[in-house]
């Protein structure tokens, strides 16, 4: 995992932090369709969107279409995750708040596990087409939650690999902290750095798109 982190001149207009995140996602064998870093509000006693990557389905990076709406499913839940903010004490703790507050990883593979979990953040993570949902608390500075489509086996060596390689830089150009003030007032700065691919106006046109299917 080591070789994985010196920046590449094509990843320049990344913060550090997304650059890592797409690499540990990109150097695995099995599928993740995002990867999100909750950064962690002590002041708030919340989570909220710190980064993080959308890779979509197997397959669609080649310009293949696979599953169709599953793709723009789990497209959508990652969108609407840039706005999520998570609180611990609520009666059904969202699993990133949950492992935040036990600082234990979940990992849920399978609609058996996502529906028996209990939150709303696994029934929602069903519905957008995720069949397996992992988050791993990074001590105190947040949550890393990973998304597949696929259902994926649980792999604790992976949760060991994911703390390391962020949790111990080896340059001064990242320092995982949790973050102090008020969240909104930084999420203007931090979304700017998120993969994305969406301004404004392409995520409107994603809100109708979704309502339009509803009808």
């Amino acid at each position: 995992m080591e070789d994985l982190i010196s920046p590449s001149s094509s990843c320049s207009t990344l913060s550090m932090l997304q650059y890592r995140l797409q690499c540990l996602v990109n150097a695995r064998p099995e599928w993740w369709a995002y990867v999100i870093f909750w950064r962690a509000w002590p002041d708030q006693q919340m989570l909220a969107f710190g980064d993080g990557h959308f890779r979509g389905k197997r397959g669609a990076c080649d310009g293949e279409v696979d599953g169709g709406g599953d793709s723009d499913d789990a497209e959508w839940f990652y969108v609407v995750s840039l706005t999520r903010s998570f609180g611990p004490g609520q009666a059904r703790d969202p699993a990133p708040a949950r492992a935040y507050a036990t600082q234990a990883p979940i990992w849920l593979a399978g609609v058996h596990a996502l529906q028996s979990f209990g939150c709303d953040r696994s029934f929602e993570a069903r519905l957008h087409g995720i069949e397996t949902l992992v988050c791993v608390p990074i001590g105190s500075c947040g949550v890393l939650e990973l998304g597949s489509s696929d259902v994926v086996e649980e792999d604790w060596m992976f949760i060991q690999q994911v703390n390391a390689f962020l949790s111990s830089p080896e340059d001064g150009s990242i320092v995982l902290s949790p973050a102090s003030g008020h969240p909104h007032v930084k999420k203007a700065a931090v979304s700017s750095s998120v993969d994305s691919e969406h301004s404004e106006s392409e995520d409107e046109l994603l809100v109708g798109r979704r309502r339009a299917k509803k009808r």
